[in-house]
């Protein structure tokens, strides 16, 4: 269909470096992954002299797109998956510098920083 009709709260504007067309090519983990990034360095202020990003749910869609826009960034990568050894050689080949399996809570309730930003997907 060329067109099609849903609420309006329903939409999201792509990002303004983004055209319409290189949206659609990205899709919707493409999109959230950039906002996710966008986000992380305007509002965030994460640069990648400030240290090793985390993405959690590195395997899926959105986490696979935000480790290679993170690393094309300059920024170290931790990928994060319940299937780190199966898809460990697949993550590194995306940009991630590390993958560890699912993270546990911290114990303590401040322990020590270990990330300069985090990608929660």
């Amino acid at each position: 269909a060329e067109r099609a009709t849903c609420r309006a709260e329903w939409l999201v504007a792509p990002p303004p470096a983004l055209s319409l067309a290189q949206t659609m090519v990205v899709g919707t983990a493409g999109v959230t992954a950039a906002m996710c990034v966008d986000y992380l360095q305007r509002f965030g202020e994460v640069q990648p002299s400030h240290g090793p990003v985390l993405v959690t749910g590195a395997a899926g869609g959105l986490g696979q797109v935000a480790v290679a826009l993170l690393h094309a960034r300059g920024f170290e990568v931790v990928a994060s998956t319940g299937r780190a050894e199966a898809l460990g050689d697949h993550l590194r080949a995306l940009g991630a510098s590390d993958v560890v399996g699912r993270l546990q809570p911290e114990p303590k309730p401040l322990g020590k920083q270990l990330w300069a930003g985090v990608v929660d997907s």
